[in-house]
């Protein structure tokens, strides 16, 4: 097993980005469409209510006034709920699917071939496949997840019997970390499914995610090594964002917007770099064992 450094293949992703960041940028745009969309409904309809519980705290008003308001804000809530649910279909569908683009482009960036902002839509063939493919992952990691919640439901069982509210705190917060970390363990096991389906499009679902299962056994820690380190810089990113908001809150806006798509991109082309060396791997795995060695050659001569 050659060693895979985690900074060596952020550097490689950082580069490839650099030379097409504006075609990258807009890659990672398109792909966050319908999660930007959902964020900004989702903010819409909330500040309907903050407005009116706003105006109930700095005026005196008589009853009807607030009930006109509080009609309002509930109608405006009722509207944008209901656009909400419209669009929850729509973006269960689509995102899956560019997905799958996303991965493409940026394997695409990584070996040196032409990336085209157009590229995020090249993989329409695997429409239905990514959408079972993500339905297959969520099915496994709530697999993965069900021993921390029964331990999670043990502790409520023995909260009930025995009324000792620390144990169950201690047993419930301990189910609660060992669920998140088998799914998240799960996750990384079936990280490299996408992006198997945007390199071989031909493929099942229930293959790629097998052959995410084969190259990620006993190497988990590799990947989470690549990844990890992209929580620091989103934790940068906030702190930046808030410091540009404090002074303008629309160019604080758009640093949360653009910051949030290239960390976003060098994440996913990071991870991309770690699927092209595994593969590299894979193929001098396979030359190695079809050439026979200096000596044995020496030998048959």
């Amino acid at each position: 097993m050659n060693p895979i450094y985690p900074a060596e293949l952020r550097r490689r992703a950082r580069e490839a980005i650099w030379g097409r960041l504006p075609n990258v940028l807009l890659v990672a745009l398109f792909a966050a469409v319908p999660s930007l969309v959902f964020q900004m409904a989702l903010m819409l309809s909330s500040n309907s209510l903050i407005r009116a519980f706003q105006m109930y705290q700095q005026a005196e008003m008589s009853p009807q006034v607030l009930r006109r308001i509080m009609q309002a804000a509930a109608h405006d809530m009722g509207s944008f709920a209901l656009l909400l649910w419209q669009l929850l279909p729509v973006l269960f569908l689509m995102l899956p699917f560019l997905s799958i683009g996303q991965n493409y482009a940026y394997l695409r960036l990584l070996r040196q071939e032409e990336m085209k902002v157009r590229d995020v839509f090249a993989r329409v063939s695997c429409f239905f496949k990514a959408i079972f493919l993500e339905i297959l992952v969520l099915i496994r990691m709530i697999l993965w997840g069900i021993p921390g919640f029964l331990v999670m439901v043990l502790g409520g069982v023995f909260f009930i019997r025995s009324r000792d509210l620390n144990m169950f705190s201690m047993v419930y917060t301990f189910g609660t970390a060992l669920m998140f970390f088998l799914a998240y363990r799960a996750n990384l096991r079936y990280s490299l499914a996408s992006i198997v389906m945007a390199d071989k499009p031909e493929n099942s679902a229930l293959t790629c995610l097998r052959e995410s299962i084969r190259l990620m056994n006993g190497r988990l820690m590799q990947l989470f090594s690549v990844v990890i380190t992209f929580v620091l810089y989103l934790l940068l990113e906030e702190l930046a964002v808030n410091m540009v908001a404090s002074l303008s809150y629309v160019l604080g806006l758009t640093v949360n917007v653009v910051l949030g798509l290239f960390i976003q991109a060098w994440r996913q082309t990071s991870v991309c770099a770690y699927y092209l060396e595994r593969m590299r791997e894979e193929n001098r795995s396979e030359l190695e064992d079809k050439v026979p060695f200096s000596d044995d050659v020496t030998e048959l001569n």
